[in-house]
């Protein structure tokens, strides 16, 4: 009879338990470098998205646990069309689009996310020393 009652609580717990539910993040890219980007993105496809200076993309993304940022490979970020710099999931930079370390989180509620990132004008200069590849 113990095991009966015994078994019979698993099986309350366990139904009663809620399911993992999906994960609704929204991702904004803002461009306050003085200078419009370009974002390409690389993976099993090939997407660029516009950012003139000043202007903002949103990127909604539903599924389960925290969703990576771009859903690409790598990111290449385009200075006013003359440099480039390519960022990679294993690069640590706190200015790296691709690292989810570099986003400002706001937890909306308990599947609600709402990540933010900057591309400044530090960014640029940065690219303009040293960091970029000329675009020929």
């Amino acid at each position: 009879m113990k095991s009966l009652f015994f078994y019979a609580l698993i099986f309350v717990c366990i139904s009663c338990s809620e399911p993992n539910p999906d994960i609704f993040s929204v991702f904004t890219y803002k461009n306050s470098s003085g200078v419009k980007i370009e974002f390409k993105l690389y993976g099993n496809f090939y997407k660029t998205i516009m950012l003139p200076n000043g202007s903002d993309f949103k990127e909604e993304i539903k599924g389960p646990g925290i969703l990576i940022p771009l859903r690409c490979d790598s990111l290449g970020v385009v200075f006013n069309s003359l440099k480039e710099v390519i960022y990679q999931w294993n690069d640590p930079s706190l200015s790296n689009p691709l690292n989810l370390d570099s986003y400002e989180m706001e937890k909306l509620n308990r599947n609600h996310y709402r990540f933010s990132i900057t591309i400044t004008e530090e960014d640029y200069q940065k690219a303009l020393e040293s960091n970029g590849y000329d675009i020929e």
